[in-house]
């Protein structure tokens, strides 16, 4: 999500110094995935999820302290309480995912997957 907020931070600043006389594919869907982002935070602001009891599992390390969860987030990580995931884990999950189908439905996009010399990268193309 951050770096959601971030490409479209970069893209907004060049727009305020009239560095952007319009906007290309690749910027269309930085906006797009910005309006994305805050649509779904607000659907998940009016409809929290709870948090979740992973029945079945061994219980994880209890007992992290608040910094120590917030520099797991940082990192892109989640962590568990015992065996209960926190709602605010489960929310950005969901947030996620959501995004996702939000961009299908407002950037119709086609993906496509082009080797480079390194690993396969994603491309997207107007559909």
């Amino acid at each position: 999500m951050k770096s959601i907020e971030d490409r479209f931070q970069q893209l907004a600043d060049r727009i305020i110094n009239d560095r952007v006389p319009a906007f290309d594919a690749e910027q269309t869907y930085i906006i797009s995935s910005f309006h994305a982002l805050w649509a779904v935070r607000a659907e998940i602001r009016d409809r929290p999820g709870n948090d979740i009891d992973l029945h079945g599992l061994m219980p994880g390390r209890t007992g992290w302290s608040r910094d120590e969860e917030e520099g797991l987030e940082k990192t892109g990580l989640a962590f568990f309480r015992g065996v209960m995931m926190p709602a605010h884990v489960v929310n950005g999950m969901h947030a996620r995912v959501l995004v996702g189908q939000y961009l299908r439905q407002i950037n119709p996009l086609v993906e496509g997957i082009v080797s480079g010399n390194v690993s396969p990268i994603i491309r997207y193309m107007r559909g």
